[in-house]
């Protein structure tokens, strides 16, 4: 499993003994190898409404070491598309670029961000804007400025 993941067994004991924290892109490297969803390996959300995403039935998967909160805000990744919504402390990015199948967009809610993609230069995203882009392409987003910054992504198909 390390050879495929780049993951050592020995760095795995520590994020299960709570001795370490795990980046999410190590978790998206784990769940790609064992071939699951990230948003399987968390408990179910508590509504019972297949349709209707109640802002307390949400499930989340907060990275302390990136100062990045992830709120799944679809009942399962069981779908055609994950919508989700990622609230970055300031200066929070994702300790590795991003890559997986299909489209993924990205709009800004609050704060400002910027936007790297391979093959382009990082650009800065603000209240309102948005980017399309084919998400097999390495991608990261880094918040910017003294506040936080929150952005609304679309995944399809689901990856996390």
């Amino acid at each position: 499993m390390s050879t495929a993941t780049g993951i050592s067994a020995s760095f795995l004991s520590l994020v299960e003994n709570d001795k370490s924290d795990i980046t999410l892109g190590r978790l998206m490297k784990l769940a790609s190898f064992y071939d699951v969803h990230v948003s399987d390996l968390l408990p179910p959300g508590v509504g019972r409404d297949p349709i209707v995403i109640r802002a307390d039935d949400r499930r989340h998967i907060f990275s302390p070491s990136e100062g990045i909160d992830i709120h799944l805000l679809g009942p399962d990744s069981e779908r055609r598309m994950l919508p989700l919504l990622a609230e970055f402390a300031p200066g929070a990015r994702a300790a590795e670029m991003s890559e997986h199948e299909g489209e993924e967009y990205l709009f800004v809610v609050s704060g400002k961000v910027s936007f790297e993609i391979e093959g382009h230069e990082p650009v800065e995203l603000e209240d309102g804007d948005g980017a399309y882009y084919r998400a097999d392409r390495p991608h990261r987003v880094t918040a910017l400025g003294p506040g936080r910054a929150c952005v609304f992504f679309v995944a399809s198909p689901p990856h996390l």
